[in-house]
């Protein structure tokens, strides 16, 4: 695994990037759909007509494609109010795909809400959105578009994504490999449909002990979501621990090194003894609701941002060592 350390010069600006209670914002990045089929390695906004709507995507293919008959597949989902470009612009997965030769698809959901909450009053959740099934078609797109292995298929969320990805490691663990969860815990049990994956599920979570939006203890929610609570840390954990079949329990811990003084500290807790199901924990102490390692900036109000782990790099080196 390479070295997950901080990043020098950032750029100074900041992003504000909704928590799942955010009211939800138009941020609608297509301009205009790439022409069938993608024509080769670039940058492409792609349109994919389900379920009666017309919905959008922004594609990644990298120089080397030639090189790579089939290629992993990364699916990053964008949180609340948010974009398929702030989640490329905070992942910076376009440069590791250069380097190691995936594609990337940065889908946009409905009204910028990705669903899977059954009581919750989002347009997806109003509007009986299949965002299951928006991805399971999109993966299917896109390996007719550029070949990909359809076993090497990996999915990442921030927040609302976050959540999403959980969603889909719950209900398509057939067709994506691994999972990455960034700053989310999850929804009660009450909240969500059934988690019953078909298979262990590889998954690697990151959350910050200061993150005001998914507190480390949980929390409930007013109005929107109605009524709904979202579990601990250690709950959401816990349950992957139960679906993985994970023995023992107990994970092994590491502190990881205080590189850059921001204020925060990482720590890697491992459950390795789940099948495939590998379970892996980062957690940041003095993090907030940001993306670990990022060279964006986040706002003030989300929290302490940690660069004692590059979120990106752990999560492709994770990705790249599973498949189906």
């Amino acid at each position: 695994m390479r070295p997950a350390i901080a990043r020098a010069n950032r750029p100074a600006r900041a992003i504000v990037l909704g928590a799942l209670l955010a009211i939800a914002c138009n941020s609608d990045d297509a301009v205009g759909p790439a022409p069938d089929p993608v024509p080769g390695p670039g940058d492409f906004t792609r349109v994919l007509a389900f379920d009666g709507r017309t919905r959008t995507y922004l594609l990644h293919v990298p120089p080397d494609i030639g090189s790579n008959a089939s290629p992993p597949l990364v699916l990053a989902f964008h949180g609340v109010p948010s974009g398929p470009q702030e989640i490329r612009s905070i992942t910076g997965f376009d440069a590791l795909a250069d380097r190691e030769g995936f594609v990337v698809a940065y889908p946009q959901a409905v009204d910028d809400w990705w669903t899977g909450c059954a009581n919750c009053n989002s347009q997806a959740f109003l509007l009986n959105i299949d965002d299951v099934g928006f991805v399971r078609a999109l993966i299917r797109q896109i390996e007719a578009d550029v070949d990909i292995d359809l076993r090497r298929v990996y999915a990442a969320g921030f927040s609302n994504g976050a959540l999403f990805t959980q969603r889909l490691a719950c209900d398509a663990a057939d067709m994506i490999g691994a999972f990455a969860s960034v700053a989310a815990t999850a929804l009660e049990p009450d909240a969500v449909p059934p988690c019953e994956p078909d298979a262990r599920v590889p998954i690697v979570f990151f959350h910050g002990s200061l993150d005001p939006s998914f507190p480390p203890d949980g929390r409930a929610f007013g109005d929107p979501p109605a009524g709904v609570s979202t579990l601990s840390i250690g709950e959401t954990l816990a349950a992957w621990v139960d679906r993985n079949g994970c023995q023992p329990p107990t994970p092994e811990r590491t502190e990881l090194p205080n590189v850059e003084p921001d204020g925060t500290t990482a720590a890697r807790q491992s459950w390795t003894s789940c099948g495939r199901g590998d379970l892996i924990y980062y957690e940041i102490t003095g993090g907030g609701h940001t993306w670990p390692g990022s060279s964006i900036e986040f706002s003030d109000f989300l929290g302490p941002d940690s660069h004692d782990v590059v979120a990106s790099e752990v999560i492709v080196d994770f990705f790249l060592s599973h498949g189906l």
